[in-house]
């Protein structure tokens, strides 16, 4: 049984909320290095899929955190 997973991911450079869209409902708050993006997925494979768009949009990640629902503090 697969359980969600919370994620943030910290990308180089400010975006524009328009790229919220684009990464179909992340959220994205500003952070020292650049943007912050949250997002709850499914599982492993969903969070490559985020990746993925990620990667193929250019954008460098600086961090990944991940956490299960029994980890939220």
């Amino acid at each position: 049984m697969s359980q969600s997973l919370s994620c943030q991911i910290e990308v180089r450079g400010l975006l524009d909320p328009s790229w919220a869209q684009a990464f179909d409902g992340l959220t994205l708050d500003p952070s020292p290095d650049g943007t912050v993006l949250t997002c709850t997925v499914g599982d492993q494979a969903a969070l490559h899929g985020v990746l993925a768009l990620i990667r193929d949009s250019g954008v460098p990640i600086i961090s990944i955190t991940v956490r299960s629902p029994t980890q939220e503090a």
